[in-house]
């Protein structure tokens, strides 16, 4: 009788012991997964793909010729979605945008306001990604009301 209980014990703790499952535990990541019971930091998001530096040509109007430039796409920690524009040239500071979650091969850069060392402008725009080729039409208001339009035509290194 004594064995039967004790093998009835043991049975109970071995079913009632969970095993940890990793993987990614936030419901907003491309790589969710339901079952896991313990985070191991591999989650990735829409705006992932984005990542990195990108040689570019800018075409633009009032403002400036056509010209190379390289500038880099980086995770914002304000939301899943958001990635920074970072040593952007035209704009003289780091831009945001949103990546379209209905489409991930989109993003809306929202009105913002940048200050540099020249003026106070209005920026927006939108662009599309495509493999690693990333098309931009940036939008910039400067403080007499002058709209200048460029076009970013840039590759992913």
């Amino acid at each position: 009788m004594k064995k039967i209980a004790i093998y009835l014990l043991l049975l109970t703790i071995s079913l009632s012991c969970k095993k940890e499952k990793k993987g990614c535990t936030d419901t907003g990541a491309i790589n969710y997964v339901a079952e896991a019971t313990s985070d191991d930091g591999t989650c990735t998001y829409e705006r992932d793909v984005y990542i990195g530096v990108y040689d570019a040509i800018k075409t633009c109007g009032i403002y400036s010729s056509d010209s190379a430039m390289v500038f880099q796409i980086s995770r914002s920690p304000e939301a899943a979605n958001r990635i920074l524009l970072e040593e952007f040239p035209e704009t003289g500071g780091i831009l945001y945008a949103n990546v379209d979650l209905s489409d991930v091969n989109k993003i809306i850069i929202p009105n913002q306001t940048l200050e540099n060392a020249l003026d106070i402008s209005q920026v927006s725009g939108t662009g599309t990604l495509s493999g690693s080729a990333l098309s931009l039409s940036i939008y910039r208001i400067d403080q007499s009301n002058s709209l200048d339009t460029c076009t970013i035509e840039a590759i992913r290194r």
